[in-house]
């Protein structure tokens, strides 16, 4: 709850939900920054819809290149964020996509290596070449950053790494979910808050691990 990002302009256009019972949508950034740095970049974005009763998450990965208009100037998405953090994201996103976010969580890439590596890792059937050949592999944390991350040695290049980091929130989603010690996730989510901000509580986190535990990723 990093006052800098998580501001009152920003929890003003946020709609809050029940998360346990509600569908809500969640803006999910990943940046390149690191503790104490004050630039640094949107580099992944991704609106996931989370329904709770059905145990369903939809993630819609978008282009940090996508071309907006925000605030009569034409510009790329993530200058949305350049200009004016979170709240100009969030707004972005509400008018590309035609709905209303209700939570916003961003995160440093340093920050995802530590959590995978704080979940033992994840399993994920890998569908391109990186540090090792495709397929059924488990990643240790920087594996599974290199394999988010890596676009220029594929021709479709954002595309294909869009669609990685996808498949390594999906696994990362089912390690947590259905391989995890219930009783650590508030461990966990404090040990990493320093990577990781959002305007979600702790509360809110385990209450939605809670109600989406058992799902099929």
């Amino acid at each position: 709850n990093d006052s800098n990002v998580i501001t009152s302009g920003l929890k003003n256009i946020l709609q809050d939900t029940d998360e346990a019972k509600d569908p809500f949508y969640v803006l999910l950034l990943g940046t390149d920054g690191r503790p104490g740095e004050d630039s640094y970049r949107a580099d992944s974005i991704i609106l996931a819809r989370i329904d709770p009763t059905k145990k369903q998450a939809t993630l819609i990965s978008i282009p940090r290149d996508t071309k907006v208009v925000y605030k009569g100037e034409t510009m790329k998405i993530n200058a949305c964020h350049t200009n004016d953090g979170a709240q100009g994201m969030v707004e972005a996103v509400n008018e590309l996509c035609g709905i209303t976010i209700n939570h916003y969580a961003e995160v440093s890439f340093d920050g995802m290596q530590q959590l995978i590596d704080a979940v033992g890792g994840i399993d994920i059937n890998a569908t391109d070449d990186v540090d090792d050949p495709a397929g059924q592999q488990h990643m240790d944390g920087a594996t599974a950053l290199t394999y988010a991350r890596c676009r220029y040695i594929y021709t479709d290049g954002d595309y294909t790494r869009m669609r990685h980091q996808r498949q390594v929130l999906g696994a990362l989603a089912n390690q947590v979910l259905n391989n995890f010690d219930a009783t650590k996730i508030v461990g966990l989510v404090n040990s990493l808050s320093d990577m990781l901000t959002t305007d979600m509580s702790v509360e809110d986190i385990v209450s939605t691990v809670n109600a989406m535990r058992g799902m099929d990723v």
